[in-house]
């Protein structure tokens, strides 16, 4: 038969089980408590996540320097929530100049605005780390800096642009908040977000430094054809007489017609100035001018020389290859010493200028 425990003894451990109960309770709302922090820290990296994709898409959406660099600008300010941000890119002397800044309304600041972050953008450029730094107000080494006190500024995050270990650029960011959002582990994906930057930007200067080489190439292009033109309208060639202004009148009668001419003369007299001539005042004259001396080439290279040849046609035709009629297709041909040229291919030459068409070597079809 069990015992009656006392009523103290029962009350000791009444109080003993409420103990216990207070205990469990603590514990579970502790736990529960950092659950919860922990699954906030991870869906905001998530939503960082999502956020450093759709930036990057964006970045890579345009190859335009200007438009990329208030991108990057604009995002960063929005990945690190922010108010305020700026970019530097290292010139060629390996400078770092000022390029852009911007607020989180995505309008235009002055560089005048940004006393603060030249140490630290200094500190970044030459380490080649990133730097977010909470406490501004507090460090040691900036809070006594004009722009924090006026702008009562607290955050501020530095990235440097990298390019296989080299800095092309610095993107710095501040606020006046304290910005609990950005954590240690959240340094990679800013980190992940200046790679991303700093290839984006190579990649416009590339595409830009193309552009910039194609317009001087197609400018160079068209002075040299307006001093060809020029040089070989009839300035080139010397003559007063009645029979050179003869010549001439006929150049100029004959120019703007697609038809085949024969010059007929000694050598010396200038055949090839008369060709240029009527090239440059015929609507051809934006096309090539092809020249060849029939006489200087060998017959059994002649042939393939003019009319192109198909790979494996004969010994050495490692590859289809066009002729000269078909890149000059659209310009002016001109064909010196065709008296040279061997009969058989005369023949050929001759069905070429009738018809219009050519085959090359060891092709089936014209």
């Amino acid at each position: 038969m069990n015992e009656k425990r006392p009523d103290k003894e029962r009350d000791i451990f009444t109080e003993i089980e409420k103990d216990l109960r207070k205990i469990d309770e603590s514990a579970a709302v502790s736990r529960g408590k950092d659950l919860a922090e922990r699954l906030a820290r991870t869906e905001r990296r998530l939503d960082k996540h999502k956020m450093l994709v759709a930036i990057t898409r964006a970045m890579n959406s345009t190859l335009n320097l200007n438009e990329l660099l208030s991108k990057i600008v604009d995002s960063i300010i929005a990945l690190a929530d922010t108010d305020r941000g700026f970019l530097m890119l290292s010139n060629r002397a390996g400078e770092l100049e000022f390029r852009i800044a911007r607020d989180r309304r995505e309008q235009p600041l002055s560089q005048d605005d940004f006393e603060v972050s030249r140490s630290i953008v200094g500190n970044v450029a030459a380490e080649g780390e990133p730097l977010f730094i909470s406490d501004l107000d507090k460090n040691d080494l900036f809070k006594d800096q004009k722009s924090v006190l006026d702008l009562q500024l607290k955050t501020a995050v530095c990235l440097p642009l990298k390019v296989e270990e080299r800095v092309v650029g610095v993107i710095y960011t501040d606020a006046s908040r304290l910005i609990s959002e950005i954590a240690p582990e959240d340094m990679p994906i800013f980190t992940a977000f200046a790679t991303q930057a700093a290839i984006a930007i190579e990649n416009a200067r590339l595409h830009g430094e193309v552009m910039l080489s194609r317009e001087n190439l197609a400018r160079e292009n068209l002075e040299l054809r307006a001093e060809l033109s020029e040089k070989y309208e009839f300035s080139g060639i010397i003559g007063k007489s009645k029979a050179m202004h003869e010549i001439f009148d006929t150049v100029r009668k004959i120019a703007p017609f697609d038809t085949t001419v024969l010059i007929r003369g000694d050598t010396g007299t200038g055949k090839e100035l008369i060709a240029r001539a009527i090239h440059f005042n015929s609507p051809r004259k934006a096309k090539q001018l092809v020249t060849i001396n029939c006489g200087a080439m060998p017959p059994e290279l002649l042939e393939s020389e003019l009319f192109g040849h198909k790979k494996g046609s004969f010994t050495g035709a490692s590859s289809d290859k066009a002729g000269l009629f078909e890149t000059a297709s659209g310009g002016t041909l001109f064909l010196d010493e065709i008296g040279d040229m061997p009969a058989a291919l005369q023949v050929k030459l001759l069905r070429a200028l009738q018809e219009g068409e050519i085959r090359r070597i060891g092709e089936n079809t014209s």
